[in-house]
């Protein structure tokens, strides 16, 4: 467990920061207790380079802003918000800007499902097609050395196992690789779907492997979410708040920005290819975010504020306890956190 809670604080320190001179912010909006850096081994100097080094990112016009959240030992030594959270409106970042969490979604979802394996109503041995009957018969899409295509019968059945490590065979409709062209033609990606509508029209299309034999990033936690809907006959973000955000004081996750936060949520921004800077991709006036999705996406639909993840990840490190509430049992998260080798170490992205 001592590698794993490394790992978890290297995520904690680098993931939360990577996402994100602060306005005045109370103490409770920090996401834990505050600390000298200095009481806990740390440097005020060192950690004052943080700003220092992203700064030119934000000179160079490549991103708009930060929020840099530094925690140890339950925590945290440095908290700090600099550039902007909206270009074009001229608005300072701030510490408690609500960012899209994008695929930092996904270890929410495991916490999720995991909390439904420890209650004894899945377990990761399960089928996929035990709980979305329309997975039972899949098949794998093959092509041959001259580039012709076939379709052959999945070896065996994708489990809540295989969805968890992202070795189902699934894809994302995104990357361009056969498979995932026929997510695309077949509107997998489309808008307005339901998560029980977007798992059929995945499950109506082959798969990139066969489940178990390679790593592939993909919409499988996407398909746990409608697992997670029906195991537990609750919307999947209803599930998520009931569960994990309300339990924690995750105040500002969700997968929709309420009226009332628009003014904190930020702007979303994309690289400019034509001048190596960043051009505004969603403009949070105008975001899909501000209506209640068709779906909650859980491999990318959350938002949320540094200090909410910053607590969602303290409890992982926590071995799932925060602050006398407990979320998942010490086993569930050395499960989460346990290197499995994948099949022939095959690491793949297509």
């Amino acid at each position: 467990m001592n590698k794993n809670r490394t790992q978890l604080r290297t995520v904690l320190a680098l993931s939360v920061s990577l996402l994100m001179s602060a306005p005045a912010f109370s103490n409770d909006n920090y996401g834990l207790p505050m600390a000298q850096p200095e009481s806990l081994g740390m440097s005020t100097e060192k950690l004052g380079a943080i700003k220092t080094n992203l700064q030119p990112l934000i000179d160079e016009h490549k991103v708009p802003g930060f929020v840099t959240v530094v925690a140890r030992k339950g925590k945290v030594v440095h908290f700090e918000a600099f550039g902007s959270m909206d270009v074009e409106r001229e608005k300072a970042m701030r510490p408690d800007t609500i960012f899209r969490m994008y695929s930092m979604t996904k270890p929410v979802t495991g916490a999720a499902v995991m909390i439904l394996v420890q209650e004894g109503k899945l377990a990761v041995a399960d089928p996929l097609s035990k709980y979305i009957p329309e997975f039972a018969e899949m098949k794998v899409f093959v092509q041959n050395e001259a580039g012709a295509s076939n379709t052959v019968p999945a070896n065996k059945p994708i489990t809540i196992e295989h969805l968890l490590t992202h070795t189902s065979g699934l894809t994302y409709g995104f990357f361009g690789n056969p498979v995932a062209k026929l997510y695309t033609a077949g509107g997998v990606d489309g808008d307005g779907l339901t998560l029980e509508e977007f798992a059929k029209k995945a499950a109506a299309h082959p798969l990139l492997a066969q489940p178990g034999t390679q790593w592939n990033y993909s919409i499988a936690m996407d398909v746990l979410g409608r697992v997670v809907e029906v195991v537990s006959g609750q919307r999947y973000g209803d599930f998520l708040q009931q569960r994990i955000f309300a339990p924690l004081g995750m105040t500002d996750s969700g997968f929709q920005v309420p009226k009332e936060k628009v003014a904190r949520f930020a702007a979303n921004y994309a690289p400019n290819p034509q001048t190596g800077g960043m051009v505004l991709s969603d403009d949070p006036a105008e975001s899909r975010y501000l209506q209640v999705p068709s779906q909650d996406s859980g491999g990318g639909g959350m938002v949320g504020t540094a200090a909410d993840y910053l607590r969602f990840a303290q409890m992982l490190l926590n071995g799932g306890e925060l602050d006398g509430v407990r979320i998942l049992r010490e086993e569930s998260v050395q499960e989460m956190t346990s290197y499995k080798p994948i099949i022939n170490h095959t690491m793949r992205q297509r």
